[in-house]
């Protein structure tokens, strides 16, 4: 598995492992809310910064952002948000290390907007900027 399969894993299992009780919607992946009749879901993206070099033979750093948006049926669901967007908020802390296989990721910060309408949905965006050293 390469590198930046190993960080996209490490990412999104760890999103799964928090058990919020909501469906995931997944990069590059079909996903109709509206199927299972979902009063709410996490939408996933990885966005990365450039790569850059640590030392000449062996590694580079690649930084990036978790991206986290949390959909809710506009006009409900207040208090569940903002419980989901705290259990997010206190697990993301600035140094967490996520592993996968033989690559780590570090958490170096965790940020989110004031919310926002669209079509139907009140989302909140979290991003979760991170980085890890993958080996050449």
């Amino acid at each position: 598995m390469s590198a930046y399969q190993q960080v996209y894993s490490a990412l999104t299992t760890s999103i799964i492992n928090l058990y919020l009780d909501i469906p995931l919607a997944y990069e590059n992946k079909g996903y109709d809310p509206d199927k299972n009749n979902d009063q709410q879901f996490i939408a996933l993206a990885i966005l990365y910064n450039e790569q850059e070099s640590l030392d000449k033979m062996l590694f580079d750093e690649v930084t990036g952002i978790f991206q986290l948006s949390l959909y809710t049926r506009s006009g409900g669901g207040v208090k569940s948000s903002m419980a989901k967007v705290d259990a997010i908020k206190n697990y993301y802390k600035h140094g967490l290390k996520i592993v996968n296989g033989s690559q780590c990721v570090s958490v170096v910060n965790f940020g989110r907007n004031g919310g926002r309408n669209d079509n139907g949905w009140y989302v909140i965006d979290m991003s979760i900027s991170f980085k890890s050293d993958i080996a050449r």
